[in-house]
């Protein structure tokens, strides 16, 4: 809910940032369009990075990259800064917290209804967009893009120690013990995916999803304020898409457990 709920934030903050240093909308969009690469190209190093030092260190340090990149973007003053810091450093943390680690774990829990499981997990990305960018709006609106910032990272930051030492990792981490040795036996490899059609047909749907709809979602809210709505209504807006995306994502879930995948 954190990552992708705050990487979506991006979309209230192109206004403010156009209207204070003049950039295009074309420059300030190749900042989302930079941090969607680095959350794709990271993912595969984030499956090896769990592997090895499990989930505790994996979510707190990606809670401690968004917190990092959202404090020190309140005081960027260049393009390239934002590049770096919105681009790289959030799209590392949102990988860190987004769908390679949840669907390890899940994994280890589910095997019946893992379908249902996954649907209700990720739905959480969806309200993360419904909670955090008409918030985020709200703070810009009253206190400024850089004091929203501000104080978005210094919340994750503080947040970051509990991710690590307050949450019950090892009890996540071993729930499907007894299910492990089955899951080497009958699992898929990664040699065996890469040959597999039914991975490339996924990652065809993948590229075409993302294509069609983060060309659209990072303006929506400059759209609407440009055509007349104002800032907090055309947030609300975005939350809704949120919000729809959060349903139709537990239910694809229920029914691919109810009529199959293929169905």
């Amino acid at each position: 809910m954190f990552g992708r709920g705050l990487g979506d934030t991006y979309a209230v903050f192109l206004l403010p940032l156009e209207r204070e240093f003049g950039w295009s909308r074309s420059q300030l969009t190749s900042v989302y369009s930079i941090y969607l690469l680095v959350n794709g190209f990271t993912a595969p190093f984030v499956g090896l990075v769990f592997d090895r030092l499990g989930p505790r260190w994996v979510y707190g340090a990606g809670m401690a990259s968004l917190g990092a990149a959202l404090l020190l973007a309140s005081g960027l003053t260049e393009l390239w800064q934002f590049y770096l810091f919105i681009g790289v450093l959030v799209g590392v943390g949102v990988s860190m917290n987004g769908m390679v680690p949840a669907s390890a774990l899940l994994a280890r829990w589910y095997r019946e209804r893992l379908s249902t499981a996954i649907g209700i997990a990720y739905s959480a990305f969806g309200v993360g967009t419904v909670v955090f960018v008409p918030l985020v709006q709200y703070l810009v609106g009253e206190y400024g893009w850089r004091s929203s910032y501000r104080a978005l990272g210094w919340t994750l930051l503080a947040a970051a120690p509990l991710v690590v030492l307050a949450v019950p990792w090892k009890t996540f981490a071993a729930g499907g013990a007894r299910h492990q040795t089955a899951q080497r036996m009958e699992g898929w490899t990664l040699a065996a995916a890469l040959r597999a059609p039914v991975f490339w047909g996924l990652v065809q749907v993948f590229f075409c999803t993302a294509a069609g709809m983060f060309s659209i979602v990072v303006q929506l809210i400059a759209f609407l304020v440009d055509v007349g709505f104002s800032p907090l209504a055309a947030a609300t807006a975005f939350g809704i898409v949120g919000l729809l995306s959060a349903a139709s994502v537990m239910g694809s879930g229920i029914a691919a457990d109810r009529f199959g995948y293929r169905q």
